[in-house]
């Protein structure tokens, strides 16, 4: 055991440390502060319907906000394995949220060492562990939490498949299918980003290699099919009401509410700019985020400070709480680009 503690390199107990912050930041008290709403109470409802046999398994999931389009069942599938392990209680239907957020932080790792030194990784992967808005995720217990897992297993597994190295290999085609699958249950967005980024990397891998990217795509397009059956049997079932309920949500008529999931998906990219900043900067913001950015100052600086009292400093704060926001989500991509 000595001779094996040798071996542990300075990088890999750091990263330890990391995660052991991490996890601790996450579970601690999880019960106590464990965010759960009112799509909350409903989805366990169904869960524990489900554990105790008086229904049977749901062939489709969550209601995507404001329209009447449900997304896969993966997130209900998740909960309700963590309710037959741990016991029908809400809170420990929230465990995979908790799990796969703990999981998310040596994958970031990994793929943060994909472009960057152990060093950047290791500071970067830190600021994520101990990121207010990551932990408060972590604690709430929603389908869409369960995507900065998913996302970052997604990227990871094509840039170990475009490795020339590692092509020879079908897993990660298999694991490339697998996450895809579950990951457009998780979000709309997703349900639209994840499938055209595939297509025009698999467009891509075909113009290169050839012939032997097909074989990929067919296992990442049998797996993901595979990962979303049940949807399919309802959608057969019903003959195909759930993809009805998708198109008529996306709201391209116009709607006077403002819902509708192409008014979801504008507002989705608004709160995460919105998110971007807070990531690493911990400013204290609304429970909700708001339609767009209110650039309405008086308003504005109301809504996500509303807890300063002094008008001149919350206006103040708010100011650069906006300006962190553009510098970090728009200014940022300048510096990828060098």
């Amino acid at each position: 055991m000595k001779n094996y503690l040798k071996n542990v390199t300075a990088r890999a107990w750091i990263l330890l440390v990391i995660m052991a912050v991490g996890i601790f930041l996450r579970a601690w008290h999880f019960h106590d502060w464990l965010r759960f709403s009112e799509d909350q109470s409903r989805d366990a409802g169904i869960i524990s319907n489900v554990i105790k046999g008086e229904s049977p398994l749901p062939l489709l999931g969550p209601v995507a906000g404001g329209t009447f389009f449900h997304l896969g069942p993966a997130y209900y599938y998740f909960s309700i394995v963590s309710s037959k392990l741990f016991g029908d209680y809400p809170d420990r239907m929230a465990y995979p949220v908790l799990f796969f957020s703990i999981l998310a932080i040596p994958l970031l790792y990994l793929f943060l060492k994909e472009y960057f030194s152990w060093r950047i990784s290791l500071a970067v992967t830190a600021v994520a562990s101990v990121s207010y808005f990551s932990v408060v995720s972590s604690r709430f217990s929603s389908n869409p939490n369960l995507a900065p897992f998913f996302v970052l297993a997604f990227l990871y597994s094509f840039l170990k498949l475009l490795n020339d190295k590692e092509r020879a290999s079908f897993w990660w085609p298999a694991a490339i299918g697998t996450v895809l699958g579950i990951g457009i249950q998780i979000h709309t967005t997703l349900l639209v980003i994840l499938p055209i980024f595939t297509l025009l990397m698999l467009a891509y891998l075909i113009k290169k290699t050839g012939w032997r990217a097909v074989r990929y795509a067919l296992v990442i397009i049998v797996l993901s099919l595979a990962m979303n059956a049940p949807q399919i049997a309802s959608e057969i079932e019903t003959r195909g009401q759930n993809t009805i309920q998708f198109f008529g949500g996306l709201g391209l008529k116009g709607s006077s509410s403002g819902s509708g999931l192409a008014q979801g998906a504008l507002t989705a990219a608004l709160c995460q700019a919105k998110a971007n900043s807070y990531f690493i900067s911990s400013f204290p913001a609304a429970q909700t985020c708001s339609s767009g950015i209110d650039f309405d100052l008086e308003k504005g600086a109301k809504e996500v400070f509303g807890g300063i009292k002094d008008r001149s400093f919350r206006q103040n704060v708010y100011l650069a709480d906006v300006s962190f926001l553009f510098l970090f989500s728009i200014g940022g991509l300048f510096f990828v680009d060098l």
